[in-house]
């Protein structure tokens, strides 16, 4: 039962971070930690997730500070042929 509710967690938490990253695509552990109301573990186990995926990009080269950049939501933002 206990893994059941953290699968369910885990999914609404999953969804809520998806949702996000369509208000701020470019994120921070720290930052989703905030706005969701969780764990750093939490978060950074659900970005990791999505970088596993390749929905998410690590894009500083850092192993501190890292911000992670939802590159398909930032194509449509950027203009073709600028």
């Amino acid at each position: 039962m206990h893994e059941r509710a953290h699968a369910m967690s885990t999914s609404s938490n999953l969804g809520q971070l998806v949702d996000y990253l369509f208000e701020r695509p470019v994120i921070s552990i720290n930052g989703v930690s905030a706005r969701l109301g969780i764990t750093y573990r939490a978060s950074n186990q659900l970005v990791q997730r999505l970088v596993d995926t390749g929905f998410l990009q690590e894009v500083t080269g850092n192993t501190r500070n890292r911000r992670f950049a939802a590159v398909g939501i930032l194509s449509l933002l950027t203009p073709i042929g600028d």
